[in-house]
C-alpha cells in the first residue's frame, strides 16, 4: 500500500511522530540552525512566525549563531496579534514583516493557474507515454488549483494597511492566477493612498509568472523572489505532468526580470528542499 501526502496533510502525520508543526522547540530550531550554519548561512527568514517564535529565539540567547527575520503568517484573525508584536527583536531575532499565502504548490495541483494543469490530477499516475493535451479544457470546467485567500476585499485592505504603516509583506504566489490576484490588489491599494511608502512587497516563488505580469511588477514596485530549486527537483514532472512544455520551459524567468531591470531575489524555501546554496546557484545559472 502506498499513497501521496500533500500540503497540510503533513501536519497530523508529523504529530504522530512527536513533532508539533506549529510549536517548534528550542532543540529543533537549534538543530536546524546548526545545519544552516554548516552550509554557510548567516541570515535566514522564518516564514511562518507566530507568537511562539520570539519566545523560543529569546530563550536561545545572544550566542545563537545566525540572524533570523520572522514574518508573521497573516489571516483575518491574527492581524491584531502581529500589530502588538511587530517591533519585537533580540540581538538575533527580529519580527520583520508579514507573510500571506495566496495559493498552494504546482506539484500538489494546488498552485492557482489561469489555464488547466497539463495532465488532470485523476490521470497523474496513469501511463502518460502517449498523452495528448486537450486544448478545449478550461478553468470553467475543471480545477486550475486552489485560491488560498478567497477574500479579495480583505487582501486589498491588508495591502493598503501595509502601505500606510510601512509593513513589509512576503506574498506566496506559485501560479499565475495567484500572481494576478496579488497584482490586482496592489493596484487597488496604490490607488487608495497618496503616501510614499517604505513597505517592500515580495512575490514569493513567482514560478509561472507571465511577461505581462513582470511589467506590472515594475509598475507596482513588487520584487519577485524566484525558487530555481523547483527545476532541479520537479523539472521533469512540471514538463510532463503539471505544466507541460511551454509553461515549464519558462519557469522562474530570471532573464526576463533582468531585461526589465527588475530587482529580484532567489531562495531555496528550505525545508521544502534541503539547504544547499551551491546547488541552488548551479540551478539558477
Amino acid at each position: 500500500m502506498y499513497g501521496v501526502t500533500r500540503e497540510w496533510a503533513i501536519v497530523p502525520l508529523l504529530t504522530k511522530f512527536g513533532t508539533n508543526f506549529w510549536n517548534l522547540t528550542a532543540a529543533q530550531i537549534g538543530a536546524a540552525t546548526e545545519h544552516y550554519v554548516s552550509c554557510g548561512v548567516t541570515t535566514a527568514h522564518d516564514m511562518l512566525s507566530s507568537l511562539i517564535e520570539p519566545i523560543v529565539y529569546h530563550s536561545l540567547g545572544d550566542s545563537f549563531p545566525m540572524d533570523v527575520r520572522g514574518y508573521f503568517w497573516i489571516t483575518s484573525a491574527n492581524l491584531s496579534t502581529f500589530q502588538t508584536s511587530k517591533n519585537y527583536q533580540t540581538n538575533r531575532f527580529k519580527v520583520a514583516g508579514t507573510k500571506l499565502i495566496l495559493d498552494g504548490s504546482i506539484q500538489a495541483y494546488t498552485a492557482q493557474l489561469t489555464s488547466p494543469y497539463w495532465v488532470p490530477q485523476a490521470d497523474e499516475f496513469n501511463d502518460l507515454s502517449n498523452y495528448t493535451y486537450n486544448t478545449s479544457r478550461s478553468c470553467l470546467t475543471e480545477s486550475c488549483g486552489v485560491n488560498d485567500f478567497p477574500a479579495p476585499t480583505l487582501l486589498r485592505s491588508l495591502f493598503l494597511n501595509f502601505l500606510e504603516n510601512g509593513i513589509d509583506s512576503l506574498v506566496h504566489c506559485n501560479g499565475d492566477q495567484a500572481s494576478d490576484n496579488m497584482i490586482t490588489a496592489m493596484e487597488w491599494a496604490h490607488n487608495g493612498t497618496n503616501l510614499t511608502s517604505d513597505a517592500r512587497f515580495v512575490m514569493l516563488h513567482s514560478q509561472t509568472i507571465r511577461e505581462d505580469q513582470l511589467d506590472s511588477l515594475v509598475k507596482q514596485n513588487i520584487i519577485p523572489s524566484f525558487f530555481p530549486g523547483h527545476i532541479y527537483y520537479w523539472g521533469d514532472e512540471h514538463y510532463q505532468i503539471f505544466l507541460g512544455p511551454e509553461r515549464a520551459n519558462r519557469m522562474d524567468p530570471v532573464r526576463s526580470a533582468i531585461k526589465r531591470n527588475l530587482t529580484f531575489t532567489l531562495h531555496l524555501d528550505s525545508p521544502t528542499i534541503v539547504m544547499g546554496k551551491i546547488q541552488g546557484i548551479n540551478t539558477f545559472l
